[in-house]
């Protein structure tokens, strides 16, 4: 019979913590400059606007698609992307998802009467979710 085997049992929560953290660091670590230029052939433009505290730097940014001239709100005012490298990261991703389906830059400026705009809203939320809990210490 098998067993099945987690990371914690292993290696106990601190360093499953650790693996978790050094296995993000290696995907976050292949965005380059290329990924700018890809999302640039395909008429994506991060605008970032940086805000520097005291006790740190805070990066907004907005997603702008150029073809279909439109462009999302501004994200991060309240530090939840993490830091300014994080923050970066995030965007790409966020940019990345809505490239998958294009449907979903036709809804960014819908309303609530359009039920397609529900449903794009229910997975904008669960994106921002997921990619907002990442494990930190």
């Amino acid at each position: 019979m098998s067993k099945e085997i987690k990371l914690e049992d292993i290696f106990g929560e601190k360093k499953k913590k650790e693996l978790f953290n050094f296995m993000m660091n290696q995907i976050t670590d292949r965005i380059t400059l290329d990924t700018y230029r890809t999302l640039e052939e395909n008429g994506v433009y991060i605008h970032y606007s940086p805000e520097h505290y005291a006790d740190g730097t805070n990066l907004n940014f907005s997603i702008e698609f150029k073809n279909q001239k439109t462009q999302t709100g501004w994200y991060n005012d309240n530090h939840e992307f993490g830091d300014v490298y994080q923050t970066m990261y995030k965007s790409i991703h966020i940019a990345q998802w809505y490239l998958k389906d294009p449907k979903r830059i036709e809804l960014i400026n819908s309303g609530y009467n359009n039920p397609e705009y529900i449903v794009y809203k229910n997975e904008l939320a669960e994106l921002l979710s997921r990619i907002n809990s990442t494990i930190t210490e």
